[in-house]
């Protein structure tokens, strides 16, 4: 969990107006690839896990 998560949830975004931490649009573009890459490695993990399964399955049907 990285800060942006923490102050997405606290409500800045959902009251529709300008968060309430002063650098938090630097905070936002800071984060934005490690969380691309975040998503991308769950992505990876998750193709894997169902290629390792499918196999798994064809091999001892």
């Amino acid at each position: 969990m990285k800060k942006y998560d923490i102050r997405i949830r606290r409500g800045a975004f959902h009251e529709k107006r300008t968060s309430r931490y002063k650098n938090f649009d630097q905070l936002s573009r800071r984060y934005k690839k490690e969380r691309i890459k975040q998503v991308m490695t769950r992505l990876f993990y998750l193709l894997f896990l169902v290629a390792v399964s499918v196999a798994l399955f064809f091999l001892f049907r």
